[in-house]
């Protein structure tokens, strides 16, 4: 069950949850919006408050919205992904009720003075945060901590603090050499914690959106490439705090999953358990899309000189999407239209094939693309009958439309933003 906090009359809302992705306004956060600033009357006694990824410069946290979640004196559990700061902001000293405190994919550098006045703080998580290299005497001597588990910090590494019996760190011999092992015992939990099968809500819904997103070959599974663009997408407003992986590396943490052909990549279901704690067998969508995945990409077009290279590239699906007249202002359209400007070094506001393949290298998405992609994309949206405007570059609106496809996150040419394309 949601409503829109924004719209409807106060409630006595226990827990709060903002996916900045979710639309236009990035969910009430950052530059664009002051919408969680002027909501603030309407959840006063929030217990639970938990901002996901935000992807976009414009929606990450920002100082007003620090200051106000800093004002919920009765939250007692705040989980914030993306959390773009190097020490917690002073604002936070007023979280004094807190029992728990999560953080994933963040370059902060310290736990210090501010998380030491939370005296009632029992737990504490951070995740991916390879920048974390000091923790105070205060915090480590907060009286109800039970438990510090810090994923991937350089003081896991080290020896240092023997005598801090809360804390909690990966194994420091790795299981799979090129392929961090704070990731492989974090999945493996949560691997172990999804043992069912029903469709639940709204997790399995969630996930699915997700592995759709970066399953560029459509095949169901999730290879080295997508794997680790997922997590690039992810990282890329802390991009000193992404995971580094190889192909070796890679092929041994699925096995460890249990997967019996690496080479294939990670089912879907797999990363439901993980992601969902269910395989989601039994959600509606399950059994259509798991047989989408098991069939050959649609369209052959190799006859086409410009497509000598797409092998087994979903180049129908691609090329399709220069025909959509969507125009809507989706939440991925600032995502994409900023890689593009950065893609643009000319700026002349066309994309070549090559500033197109550096976009995506940049993210470590490079496997995404072939040498003649923009060709051969062109080529064959020319045969469905709606050729591009030219066959070796593309405008902003083209390559957002095909960008929103290969994504999976609904086909746009993103018109309709407020921004000039």
């Amino acid at each position: 069950w949601s409503f829109d906090l924004y719209q409807y009359p106060p409630c006595a809302c226990d827990a709060v949850t903002l996916d900045p992705k979710s639309d236009e306004d990035c969910g009430g956060l950052g530059s664009k919006s002051d919408g969680l600033v002027k909501a603030r009357g309407r959840f006063p006694r929030v217990k639970f408050l938990e901002i996901w990824e935000q992807l976009a410069k414009e929606c990450q946290v920002d100082s007003k919205d620090l200051a106000m979640i800093g004002s919920l004196g009765e939250l007692r559990w705040l989980f914030l992904w993306e959390l773009n700061v190097q020490t917690l902001p002073q604002s936070f000293s007023g979280l004094g009720n807190l029992r728990y405190l999560e953080l994933a994919i963040t370059p902060l550098q310290e736990l210090g003075p501010v998380v030491a006045e939370w005296r009632e703080l029992q737990g504490l998580t951070c995740r991916s945060c390879s920048q974390l290299e000091r923790v105070t005497e205060g915090v480590r001597n907060l009286p109800q901590l039970r438990e510090a588990v810090l994923r991937g910090s350089p003081l896991c590494a080290g020896d240092w603090p023997q005598d801090w019996e809360a804390l909690r760190c990966e194994n420091r011999e790795a299981v799979c050499p090129g392929f961090p092992q704070y990731l492989i015992e974090e999945f493996h939990e949560q691997q172990a914690a999804g043992n069912r099968t029903d469709c639940l809500q709204p997790f399995c819904d969630t996930a699915h959106a997700s592995m759709k997103q970066g399953d560029f070959d459509r095949n169901w599974h999730s290879n080295l490439r997508e794997f680790q663009g997922r997590f690039n997408l992810r990282y890329r407003l802390a991009p000193e705090t992404s995971p580094t992986m190889t192909q070796e590396g890679f092929d041994c943490f699925a096995a460890s999953l249990g997967v019996e052909d690496p080479s294939l990549g990670i089912p879907h279901h797999i990363s439901y358990r993980i992601m969902a704690l269910s395989s989601c067998e039994q959600c509606g969508w399950y059994q259509e899309y798991k047989e989408q995945g098991e069939e050959p990409a649609a369209g052959n077009w190799s006859n086409l000189t410009e497509c000598s290279q797409a092998g087994d590239y979903p180049v129908d699906t691609a090329a399709a999407a220069l025909c959509t007249r969507e125009a809507a202002c989706t939440p991925v359209c600032s995502l994409i239209f900023n890689l593009m400007l950065a893609a643009d070094g000319d700026e002349n506001r066309l994309l070549s094939a090559s500033e197109i393949f550096a976009a995506l290298e940049s993210q470590g998405l490079g496997g995404v693309v072939f040498p003649d992609f923009v060709r051969c994309m062109g080529a064959v949206a020319a045969a469905k009958g709606c050729p591009p405007g030219r066959p070796d570059l593309w405008t902003f609106t083209e390559a957002a439309r095909v960008s929103s496809s290969l994504a999976n996150v609904g086909e746009t040419g993103c018109e309709e933003c407020e921004w000039e394309l």
